[in-house]
């Protein structure tokens, strides 16, 4: 476990560069003055999820990569470094080509999760990353061809499952689509993007009343979540439920308005205004 600070509230977590104090459910307060190693641990949104063990290499690029992922650049480094200074490995293409990724620089991150899949074809965390990139690209046949070999090398990988079934149903592939959509329920339970694909599914089968049950579990857990409002108002229309599907035809128009107002010339223009 992570040692006891002096105040007896807090838990001193050690990096290879740094200390910081986390509250007792693991959460980061704030950086910790006292030099020194010790136990490392991987987080999350701030929090403290698991041990990795000692600071070596290897903890350094699980730490690094989970804090790049969680879209936190700049203590991400502080790990990498040493990695990094290596810049022709599988391993620091991968990490510069997820973070390039990160941040919309859609060619570059291209580039390197290309030459880190290269240089280890058997990176099955490669692939799907070049999957991810190459789908926000627009070349959806090359983004299936690196999700499939992303599940080939590990089939509990959720985002390849989950985009790979996306895109078969895209493709009218349906049945295909849901045993990788059906997979990506069973690695996340109740996911709704998983759960929202199957659903889709479901509905252009045929299936309205199972599409009906799983769009309204959405809604209710993900109530932003545009699409399967959408969906929502086309099932209950085809079940002649009109009332409700206007009800859904207002909310999109609501979530959309909302969404609208948040765009940047929108807010410069109401600045303008006052």
């Amino acid at each position: 476990m992570a040692e006891l600070a002096p105040d007896g509230k807090h838990l001193i977590c050690v990096s290879p560069s740094s200390v910081w104090l986390c509250d007792r459910t693991g959460r980061f307060v704030r950086p910790y003055a006292r030099p020194g190693a010790g136990t490392v641990f991987l987080t999350q949104s701030g929090r403290v999820i698991a041990q990795v063990g000692s600071a070596d290499r290897a903890t350094s690029y699980l730490m690094g990569s989970a804090l790049i992922r969680d879209d936190q650049l700049t203590r991400a480094q502080l790990w990498l470094n040493s990695i990094l200074r290596d810049q022709d490995t599988a391993e620091s293409r991968l990490l510069m080509g997820t973070a390039k990724m990160m941040a919309n620089d859609l060619t570059g991150a291209r580039a390197d999760l290309a030459r880190a899949v290269e240089l280890n074809p058997s990176s099955a965390e490669g692939h799907s990353y070049l999957g991810l990139t190459l789908l926000r690209s627009g070349d959806l046949a090359a983004a299936a061809k690196e999700f499939r070999r992303g599940i080939e090398l590990d089939p509990f990988d959720f985002d390849a499952c989950l985009q790979l079934g996306g895109l078969l149903r895209q493709d009218q592939q349906l049945a295909e689509a849901r045993v990788y959509l059906e997979r990506a329920l069973k690695l996340r339970p109740g996911d709704p993007g998983a759960l929202y694909q199957t659903a889709t599914i479901d509905l252009a089968e045929g299936k309205v009343a199972e599409a009906r049950t799983a769009l309204e579990s959405i809604v209710k857990q993900a109530p932003q979540f545009v699409e399967a409002h959408v969906s929502l108002a086309t099932v209950y229309y085809r079940l002649k439920r009109k009332e409700d599907g206007d009800r859904e035809r207002e909310i999109v128009k609501a979530l959309n308005a909302a969404a609208q107002e948040q765009q940047p010339g929108v807010k410069a223009a109401e600045a303008d205004k006052r």
